[in-house]
């Protein structure tokens, strides 16, 4: 209990002394300093030209077992490509991770891998080089892939690195079922090309500029920040050409330009004092006679001594005016007499001759009543149906025909529209291909637009095709090139591919297991 109070206590100072040494922190609204070396696993920054790297290893991982060596200087972003090859879902690798440093001895190797193997880790190196030899063999006919991934390998020593690749070599089974992937820097390299001649590099660089800019919001995004880029294009050219693209140099030239800008702190608005009431003043004393109560009582005693005064002229006027009214109500009044209108006589003796109306014939037939039934219409020409059962005939003999419904066409696949878009053939036209003819496969992604990017890069054209299956219940794209009658060759086409396709080990595929790849979907 102690410990959790203390740790929170040292977390309380920490955020202290992050906003005492970086003031920007309040200024920008961050949470926590964005050029720190602490960040949440599933926020590293993966730009196009690291997750091709990524598609690369994941390829030549599951297709090849040449010694990968990913180089480059230190603080390009090796180790974040190391954690995000983890990271990647795959289910058949088995991952061992080892951290090398200037003393890790053959014996704390052999003994590292026995850990994460499960197997004993205090026997001898001869013993514990048996035991993990088998082990790789065990997962092989499992249908495992064993990759070791070194990071800082150029730490080792000639002799542990040798111990290390001898776990490859030593195996009697061709291909070698073990993956040894190693990041180390470029000076490194010769030293590497002596101990083992399989070898596939991959070089990392620094980020550009464009990447730099991406980089430096990605990270400020991280820490909470939501407004556009508190750096001016001067400012973030110069961060990257101090840095060469270098990210732990990035942090720190952007940390120091974001110390040297001016902290502009919100300015409290100033509080306006309320002005005091204004003493009004003392009224003058009115006179008594004017006072409300008194002037009414003198406005009501005049309307009063008013009408008194002239109240006989009043009851003078009313009773004319009675008067008139009784006169009128006296009055007669008289209407016209209008003489009564003369009636027209009916004569008595008026026969009728009811042998001028003409008889009614009974034997004439009523027609019925007509009854609702639908109007067919003549002029209308129904389209003839191929199936003699769905014409229908009418009594006036017109040929009803029913319609066949019209299927929608169905949406054209976005895969097909961007190959064809890049000159690149499809599914299609794998599917066209004999079954018996062999192709080459170049390279395989999760990312189409790299296979494409690539082989726009390595100026393949022609018999160029990539196709989609499914692996791990995720889109997996192909690329293959070229059609030859047989494997062997095929071989002889690959042979004369540039120097920087053959590195990736393309091998000769049959067109009908491509092409039941494809029907069935899965690789």
């Amino acid at each position: 209990m102690q410990n959790n109070n203390k740790q929170s206590d040292n977390t309380a100072i920490d955020s202290n002394v992050e906003k005492t040494l970086a003031p920007y922190l309040e200024t920008l609204g961050l949470n926590t300093l964005p050029f720190s070396s602490d960040i949440p696993g599933n926020q590293y920054f993966i730009e196009p030209d690291r997750q091709q790297h990524l598609d690369q290893l994941s390829h030549l991982v599951q297709s090849s077992d040449m010694i990968l060596i990913i180089s480059g200087e230190q603080g390009v972003g090796k180790t974040t490509l190391l954690n995000q090859f983890i990271a990647r879902p795959s289910n058949n690798f088995e991952i061992y991770n080892i951290t090398a440093n200037t003393d890790t001895t053959e014996n704390d190797l052999l003994a590292c891998l026995s850990r994460d193997m499960n197997l004993p880790d205090n026997l001898a190196n001869q013993v514990m080089h048996e035991l993990i030899r088998e082990k790789i063999t065990t997962l092989h006919r499992n249908n495992r892939i064993p990759v070791i991934l070194v990071d800082d390998a150029y730490t080792l020593s000639s002799q542990t690195l040798k111990t290390l690749l001898d776990l490859q070599s030593d195996n009697s089974q061709t291909p070698s079922p073990c993956r040894i992937i190693l990041f180390t820097q470029p000076s490194h390299n010769s030293e590497l090309a002596e101990l083992k001649d399989r070898l596939h590099f991959i070089q990392v660089f620094g980020l550009d500029i464009e990447q730099t800019k991406a980089y430096i919001s990605h990270r400020l995004r991280t820490a909470g920040y939501t407004n556009e880029l508190p750096f001016s294009e001067k400012e973030l050219i110069t961060i990257q050409k101090n840095s060469q693209g270098n990210f732990i140099k990035i942090h720190q030239y952007a940390h120091e330009t974001l110390l040297n800008k001016p902290v502009h702190t919100k300015k409290e608005p100033k509080r306006v004092k309320p002005e005091p009431p204004k003493k009004q003043s003392a009224k003058r004393s009115l006179p008594a006679f004017l006072k409300p109560g008194i002037l009414m009582s003198f406005v009501a005693i005049i309307a009063i001594s008013t009408v008194l005064y002239f109240q006989n002229e009043i009851n003078q006027a009313i009773q004319n005016t009675s008067t008139k009214d009784n006169n009128s109500k006296n009055e007669i009044l008289t209407l016209p007499v209008t003489p009564p209108a003369k009636l027209a006589s009916i004569p008595d003796d008026k026969t009728i001759n009811w042998e001028t109306i003409p008889a009614l014939s009974l034997n004439k037939k009523i027609p019925p009543p007509a009854e609702n039934k639908p109007k067919v219409l003549n002029n209308i020409k129904a389209p003839l149906s191929k199936e003699p059962s769905a014409a229908k005939k009418i009594s006036n003999g017109t040929q009803l025909t029913r319609t066949p419904n019209k299927t929608k066409p169905t949406a054209a696949d976005p895969l097909d529209t961007l190959l064809a878009k890049n000159h690149i053939n499809g599914k299609k036209w794998i599917l066209k291909q004999n079954k018996n003819d062999a192709t080459a496969q170049i390279m395989a992604s999760s990312k189409p637009d790299a296979l494409i990017k690539y082989a726009n890069k390595s100026s393949l054209k022609g018999k160029t095709a990539i196709y989609r299956v499914k692996r791990n219940n995720n889109d997996w794209f192909v690329l293959i090139y070229g059609v030859a009658r047989s494997k062997a060759s095929i071989m002889g086409d690959i042979r004369s591919l540039p120097a920087s396709i053959q590195r990736n080990r393309p091998w000769p595929r049959l067109f009908n297991v491509v092409q039941n790849e494809i029907k069935t979907g899965k690789k």
